[in-house]
């Protein structure tokens, strides 16, 4: 969803864009200063699905006016949000939306070593789907 459609949502989306923003200054505070401890339950392992669907970004509103809302946040944000960031508010925002959502990281062999991403998928008619990803980062990540 661009971010003129995005204006167009109304206050709803402002005040998610509101929370995300609030949020990514959390999980950044927590991701720098606590134990993986706190990280490790809101991880998903990836032998639990093997799918590498991407939702169609002209799919359900909801879902991708939540994630138009975390990546303007992110990008609004002063401190600097990465992907796993993005993905546990994302996530966490989805799931108090009532979506089953889940955070899954991907490998990848790159020229200076291993790449690493992060990202959110929805359980939508019985199988989880990556949502707002491009179309090559379930061929070029592999899950972990």
């Amino acid at each position: 969803m661009p971010s003129k459609e995005f204006k167009q949502q109304g206050i709803k989306a402002w005040c998610w864009c509101f929370i995300a923003y609030w949020r990514l200054w959390s999980v950044v505070i927590k991701l720098r200063f606590l134990s993986f401890d706190w990280l490790k339950p809101k991880l998903t392992l990836a032998q639990e699905s093997a799918d590498n669907s991407v939702l169609p970004m002209s799919g359900n509103v909801s879902l991708l006016a939540l994630h138009e809302a975390v990546r303007l946040a992110a990008r609004l944000h002063f401190v600097s949000a990465q992907c796993l960031p993005k993905s546990l508010v994302l996530a966490s925002m989805l799931r108090r939306a009532g979506h089953d959502s889940r955070v899954v990281i991907g490998v990848a062999k790159s020229e200076d070593g291993l790449a690493s991403h992060a990202w959110v998928e929805v359980l939508e008619q019985g199988q989880y789907a990556m949502l707002g990803e491009p179309e090559p980062v379930p061929s070029r990540f592999t899950k972990v």
